[in-house]
């Protein structure tokens, strides 16, 4: 058994969001230490992702990586000594029994608190010149610079509204009307299979592929839910597969709409619908009247909609 110290590194960040820029910085880290610790600031004053939902994309994204959540952190900025000691003293109660190799950063600060740690300090990438890119940048337009995001970082700042009912026809131009409205994405099933669980796995696969083109908000027709009430209509059971993608991807819609139905067979289905939704305790909202109608209404509801 060796007896050789853990050569470990720190870096601090607000990633806000996380983007390619800490990615180079974190996999330089990654080569050079056996072990990174990140602690993950809060910052409501800078983004309204919630510290936790950012602190999840670095253990998604750098699962052998320690993420530290940063709650409490001081609100004060500026390069005063008083702040800096702010700032230095939070960092070492944090990891208060650790020992550091080196502090990385790409941020001017990096010299004192590589100071106050008594390791190296390991400037990345300062000049901005190997990835040209930065927080403040893709925080005035994420859509823009959303390339320089992972899908799992692009997908949190997306609001995903599903539409369900009986109609086809009406699901479908629904979500392509309000996509154009919104001059966005939408993904929709251009011809079903007679498997529900085909089309359960193939419009999530759809949502997945088309979160990258959605700007804001991303519509989708027929959610796994809408195939499962199709599949046990048919086989009097539910299937596990389509049950778990429902597990899966519940927490993930951030809005749910039913159309309303038109014809007696329409009817029902609504109401299998209505009573699946209300037994799992998912939220939607009824829909009623004519499309430019549902229109405004799916409009009004966005308008007043905090994903956070």
């Amino acid at each position: 058994m060796s007896n050789k110290p853990i050569k470990r590194g720190l870096t601090v960040g607000k990633f806000a969001p996380l983007h390619k820029g800490h990615d180079f910085m974190i996999k330089k880290a990654l080569e050079e230490v056996d072990e990174l610790v990140i602690i993950v600031y809060d910052a409501p004053e800078h983004t309204e992702i919630p510290l936790t939902v950012r602190a999840e994309w670095l253990r998604k994204l750098y699962p052998d990586v320690l993420v530290i959540e940063g709650w409490g952190v001081p609100k004060d900025e500026g390069w005063t000594e008083e702040i800096q000691k702010k700032h230095e003293e939070y960092i070492l109660n944090k990891v208060k029994g650790m020992n550091f190799y080196a502090f990385y950063s790409s941020e001017a600060y990096g010299f004192r608190m590589s100071k106050a740690l008594k390791c190296f300090n390991r400037p990345i990438d300062p000049d901005r010149s190997t990835i040209g890119i930065s927080g403040t940048q893709i925080r005035s337009n994420v859509y823009e610079y959303r390339d320089y995001l992972d899908p799992i970082v692009y997908a949190s700042f997306i609001t995903k509204i599903g539409i369900l009912g009986a109609n086809e026809s009406n699901r479908k131009q629904l979500a392509k009307k309000m996509a154009t409205h919104y001059d966005t994405a939408y993904a929709s099933l251009e011809n079903p299979s007679e498997d529900p669980l085909d089309n359960a796995k193939n419009i999530e696969h759809l949502t997945h592929h088309q979160i990258h083109d959605a700007r804001g908000v991303l519509f989708i027709d027929s959610p796994a839910l809408q195939w499962q009430v199709r599949y046990r209509n048919a086989h009097f059971h539910n299937h596990p597969e389509i049950e778990a993608l429902i597990c899966e991807t519940r927490d993930a819609y951030d809005l749910l709409f039913v159309l309303p139905s038109v014809t007696e067979e329409e009817s029902v289905f609504h109401q299998q619908l209505v009573s699946e939704l209300k037994i799992r305790k998912m939220h939607y909202i009824q829909l009623s009247g004519n499309l430019e109608s549902q229109m405004s209404l799916i409009a009004t509801i966005i308008l007043n909609h905090h994903k956070y």
